[in-house]
């Protein structure tokens, strides 16, 4: 009753996001309006959430009517080293950055997870980035650039390895660095188990999806893991770029580059099958070609986990047969419905304290999974009841966030898929 009665209705809402800046009077009278006429009306709160406006816990603040977090303060402005070899040391020693941006007539910027961030307010000056350049390649490895070619290198420095891409613009050429890293002493481990488990299966191919990038790199790293630490068996990894260095325990760990170890994608399943592979891992799979290697590895008799972009596991599998080509599609369509072990899309939930928990939603092999694929009824899939999927269903593990209070109803609401939530008392 106390909850309750501390909120504030919509007219007062509204005010407060003219007052705070979060939308303009016009903005907020357009959503006030859309909010009365939906049947039933929709709280203004979750129209500021669902337009982008306020992220779902500074509007359950905003709904209470607390005081807004600050916004974090900039970071502090970075002096990055004068000559190229400093600066290497720098990023692999001084910094946790995944990626250093380089471009020229802008500030520099640092890839932190998702999130791109400036190190200074002024660019680097044009000398010094061509110096840089020339450190990198050399005066004749820079002629590339001119047929709007990009060149990459590793370098090895005495703190470790760094992966330089220079890359053709419209205002220069445009460096970018990724270190190689060790792999942290202690992972997140955030991979929910019903995923996990997915690890220790011994043949057949294991979808990973997810709108988040960095979400599905973390997810193979500890997929990675789990090979490494539970089963003694030869893994290959495939990657576009190396970013960590994986140790092998009781696995054979083995890690190449698409464009460094082999051409494509497609290119560098078919060498790893040449390996004698138990486990192949690849990550960032989007090549109809590579999609279609990796469903007749997984047919074989290998284990093979992909992450691919993806929201819910019935949308991924439609994406890896409708990429196909026509005379493609049937093919991969029956060998899926002879290999796919498990879909699992992911998802990130920050509970009120701002710690992240991973959502699964798992979508197994089952009877019924394996009849729509044989019988092209991939549109039917919705339709299918969860508990005849054997589904793992990721709202579920929303819901209970939701009801020990970990995470406001806005937050919930912003990742439930298919579960209505009942309306406030």
């Amino acid at each position: 009753m106390a909850e309750r009665s501390s909120r504030i209705d919509d007219t007062q809402l509204a005010q407060r996001a003219v007052e705070f800046g979060i939308a303009s009077p016009r903005e907020v009278r357009a959503l006030l309006e859309r909010a009365r006429a939906s049947d039933p009306p929709t709280p203004l709160l979750e129209l500021l959430v669902a337009e982008h406006l306020l992220p779902a816990r500074e509007a359950e603040r905003l709904a209470r009517g607390e005081p807004l977090a600050p916004p974090p303060p900039p970071p502090p402005e970075t002096a990055l080293p004068e000559r190229f070899e400093d600066l290497l040391g720098w990023l692999l020693t001084e910094t946790r950055h995944d990626e250093l941006w380089l471009p020229p007539g802008s500030p520099p910027l640092a890839r932190c997870g998702e999130h791109l961030q400036p190190l200074a307010p002024t660019p680097v000056a044009a000398e010094t980035l061509h110096d840089w350049q020339l450190a990198c390649f050399g005066a004749g490895g820079l002629a590339p650039l001119a047929g709007g070619r990009t060149i990459t290198r590793w370098i090895v420095h005495p703190a470790g390895r760094v992966r330089v891409w220079l890359t053709p613009a419209e205002a220069g050429p445009t460096l970018r660095l990724v270190p190689l890293r060790p792999l942290p002493d202690r992972l997140p481990h955030r991979l929910p188990p019903a995923v996990a488990r997915l690890a220790h299966l011994p043949r057949g191919l294991v979808v990973l999806a997810s709108a988040r990038r960095a979400l599905r790199r973390q997810a193979l790293t500890e997929m990675i893991e789990v090979l490494a630490h539970n089963r003694a068996v030869h893994v290959v990894v495939i990657e576009p770029t190396l970013r960590v260095a994986l140790p092998s325990e009781r696995a054979l760990v083995v890690q190449r580059e698409v464009g460094l170890h082999a051409a494509s994608y497609a290119g560098a399943l078919a060498s790893a099958l040449r390996q004698d592979p138990d486990v192949i891992v690849v990550s960032e799979l989007r090549e109809p070609d590579a999609m279609a290697t990796a469903v007749q590895a997984a047919e074989t008799g290998h284990l093979v986990i992909c992450s691919v972009h993806g929201t819910d596991p019935e949308q991924t599998v439609r994406h890896l047969v409708d990429v196909q080509s026509h005379t493609r599609r049937d093919l991969v369509r029956v060998a899926l419905a002879a290999s796919l072990q498990a879909v699992a899309a992911l998802d990130e939930v920050c509970d009120l304290e701002g710690q992240p928990h991973w959502i699964a939603d798992v979508l197994p092999r089952s009877e019924a999974l394996v009849r729509l694929l044989r019988e092209d009824r991939l549109h039917q899939l919705e339709t299918v009841s969860p508990s005849a999927l054997g589904r793992v269903a990721g709202d579920e593990q929303v819901l209970q966030l939701l009801r020990a209070q970990r995470i406001g109803r806005l937050e919930a609401l912003a990742h439930l898929r298919a579960t209505p939530l009942a309306p406030r008392p």
